[in-house]
């Protein structure tokens, strides 16, 4: 996405359903009273003093922010703290911190696409930040990629005395059991400890304090108070790091997970499970014993590690965003199910034959379940009332909605370019003008299709929307399931727009000469965004 383009990976336009990362508006978003942030041990970076930052220091945590973000704004007094308890604890890291709208040759070289964005430097090599976004999250996350990943114990008070912190924490303990703590099965354990965040990390040599906790030598032992107790991967070592690391990723998942913002990192992030199912219910419901409750639990049991288990508690604030990004109304409990392995993630919702929103109910979720399973769901599409008549044109534009974008998507005799909007974008308003003298000049072109969608109300089960615009092309030809459209990568221009789909099309066509003014032949003004 190029730098000046509007981030949009927030919900209606999000890879999930989270929405906890990644501000988008143009740029006089609202302002936030946060002077009174002590940032002195936050360094502020620029172009003058990046590369040299990097070089100088072994580890620099780098936050990429916008001034207009919400959720930088919120992020800053917790980014703040850390640096400064990092500081104190004699850690050696940098944080920082690289204003995005300034520095946007800084962002765009790594790879900036949203707001805030926290990268992660060793030796001047960047990483993705995956830990939490308060403060004591952060130091932990940093402490453990600064320091040894895995404690080591040798007493079993000193294990329990960890188990116990745990559990306080509603964590989990791992502990590796090693004959020797060298090799290359210690070599993957310690590289999962660090790339694996939530679980407190062990390691022994002692063959009984495995055996307490029902493992032996070799074996990795989640120790937990929930989801069933403990867990043993008995993993050789062959499969290297990357096995232990899905296991582990899902392992440190209760059987059902309550959603928040705390949280959700964990949830899009367990490993080889890459869809969820949610469960939206009121507090009350979401009580042990409560017949809601245990019907999805005896569900999440039964489907684990095939999914994640999901609730949201609908007496929340944090649940209006997922609802709306599932497009549920109401106050009945209901499921849902979201998919994320592709690059254009899929939800689907518990639904009538008339594919209406039905409350929830054993029979309903049983039903839903084995469908989610075996893949027979229709996607959820969001999508606003279908235009009729005049309105299905705007300024010679066709305008679709995500009901009907497949009517000329899937039509193997059309090539359409397609631009996805949002009302407030300013970009969007640069660009309309240009989009419009282009559908015109097309018009007579019978198999192209100039075409816009407001991406705010609807979607694309196979388009991925990461900022506004977003413009692509869908061939006029049979496509793959989830196949994912052309992006577009000419340039924003009249002249640079039609030739780009002069030369992409599928069925060639000649580009109709411009209409003359009647005022002598003149040069087109070249517009561009």
């Amino acid at each position: 996405m190029a730098a000046a383009d509007v981030s949009a990976e927030d919900l209606g336009a999000d890879e999930d359903y989270a929405g906890e990362e990644e501000d988008y508006g143009d740029e006089a978003g609202e302002d936030g009273d946060d002077a009174d942030v002590d940032e002195k041990d936050v360094l502020v970076l620029t172009s003058d003093i990046f590369e040299s930052t990097l070089k100088e220091n072994k580890f620099v945590l780098v936050e990429f922010y916008a001034p207009w973000c919400g959720h930088c704004k919120a992020l800053k007094p917790e980014y703040a703290n850390a640096a400064t308890t990092l500081k104190e604890e004699g850690v050696e890291v940098v944080l920082a911190k690289v204003d995005a709208t300034e520095e946007s040759d800084i962002a765009e070289k790594n790879n900036v696409e949203g707001y805030p964005t926290l990268k992660w430097f060793v030796d001047g090599t960047p990483a993705d930040y995956e830990g939490g976004r308060d403060a004591d999250a952060i130091v932990a996350w940093v402490k453990k990629r600064t320091g040894p990943p895995a404690e080591t114990v040798e007493t079993a008070k000193a294990l329990d005395e960890m188990i116990t912190k745990a559990d306080e924490d509603k964590s989990a303990v791992v502990l590796g059991c090693f004959a020797k703590l060298e090799g290359e099965p210690h070599a993957a354990y310690e590289e999962a400890a660090r790339e694996v965040d939530g679980p407190t990390y062990a390691q022994t040599t002692d063959a009984k304090l495995c055996k307490a906790h029902g493992g032996s030598l070799g074996d990795i032992i989640v120790i937990r108070t929930y989801a069933g107790g403990n867990k043993i991967y008995k993993g050789d070592g062959s499969a290297g790091a990357a096995a232990l690391k899905s296991f582990l990723r899902l392992e440190r998942l209760d059987w059902i997970e309550l959603f928040s913002q705390d949280n959700a990192w964990k949830i899009f992030d367990a490993g080889d499970v890459t869809r969820q199912v949610i469960l939206f219910a009121s507090g009350d419901e979401l009580d042990e014993g409560e017949e809601t409750w245990d019907a999805f639990l005896e569900m999440a049991k039964k489907y684990r590690g095939k999914l994640v288990a999901v609730a949201v508690n609908t007496d929340t604030e944090e649940a209006s965003q997922v609802a709306e990004y599932f497009g549920i109304a109401g106050d009945d409990a209901t499921v849902v199910g979201f998919d994320g392995e592709s690059e254009s993630p899929k939800k689907y919702r518990m639904t009538d034959e008339k594919g209406e929103l039905i409350p929830f109910s054993n029979d309903g979720l049983e039903t839903f379940m084995k469908k989610f399973d075996a893949g027979e769901l229709t996607p959820h599409v969001k999508s606003a009332p279908a235009p009729t008549g005049a309105k299905m044109y705007e300024g010679g534009v066709r305008v679709v909605v995500g009901s009907t974008v497949n009517e000329i998507a899937k039509d193997p005799t059309k090539d359409m370019l397609l631009e996805v909007y949002a009302p407030w974008c300013g970009h969007c308003k640069q660009i309309a003008p240009i989009y419009k003298k282009l559908a015109k000049r097309l018009k007579s072109i019978d198999s192209v299709v100039i075409a816009k969608m407001d991406g705010t109300e609807n979607e694309h089960p196979d388009l991925a929307v990461e900022g506004f615009p977003t413009i692509v092309f869908f061939p006029a030809r049979e496509m793959a399931e989830n196949e994912q459209p052309v992006s577009f990568d000419g340039e924003r221009t009249l002249d640079g727009m039609l030739e780009w789909v002069h030369e992409n099309a599928n069925v060639p066509f000649e580009i109709p000469a411009a209409k003359s003014s009647g005022k002598g032949k003149k040069s087109e003004r070249k517009e561009e965004l």
